[in-house]
């Protein structure tokens, strides 16, 4: 695990971190690759936003749930032509949802708007990924349509699995 692994914004080595996401997303060749590094990218930001309340480190949020919200829609938006890659999205941002979820009773008002406001942007994303299925006059994919019928508000559940390379450290297993 590299050093930059655990670091907030704010923390000297946050920036590598980042650029090596950025980096990956550069080597990844194709729409359902980046569909799936945004997802994790995004639950990478969920987990941090925890990891920033837990340590008291509210500064952190704003920045967080900007990103967040970028790689949610940035996934959806991806995963919108493979169907298999749809329902693994839906299955990683439905997790951080229900990571976010979790955090709105342990904020303060301000907070707990910032991360209202990134869990509407990742319901919209979504919202815009079941229209474009719609609109093309296809069916919702089984696995998406269960991910959707069985959520409530931040209760999305953890994906039925994680594709292969996808574990807690993400696609390439930094």
């Amino acid at each position: 695990m590299p050093a930059s692994a655990d670091t907030l914004p704010g923390d000297t080595l946050y920036s590598f971190k980042l650029a090596g996401e950025r980096i990956r997303l550069a080597l990844s060749r194709e729409d359902s690759g980046d569909a799936l590094l945004h997802a994790s990218f995004a639950s990478r930001r969920a987990s941090e936003m925890e990891r920033a309340v837990g340590l008291g480190r509210l500064g952190a949020l704003p920045e967080l749930q900007e990103r967040f919200s970028e790689h949610a829609r940035a996934a959806f938006a991806l995963s919108a032509e493979d169907e298999a890659v749809a329902v693994e999205v839906a299955g990683l941002l439905g997790h951080s949802a229900d990571v976010l979820t979790a955090l709105l009773d342990r904020l303060p008002p301000g907070g707990a708007a910032g991360v209202q406001n990134a869990l509407d942007s990742q319901a919209a994303a979504r919202e815009a990924l079941i229209e474009r299925f719609e609109e093309r006059g296809r069916p919702l994919p089984q696995g998406l349509q269960s991910k959707i019928d069985g959520e409530h508000p931040g209760k999305g559940g953890p994906p039925e699995s994680t594709p292969p390379g996808l574990g807690d450290e993400g696609p390439s297993g930094d």
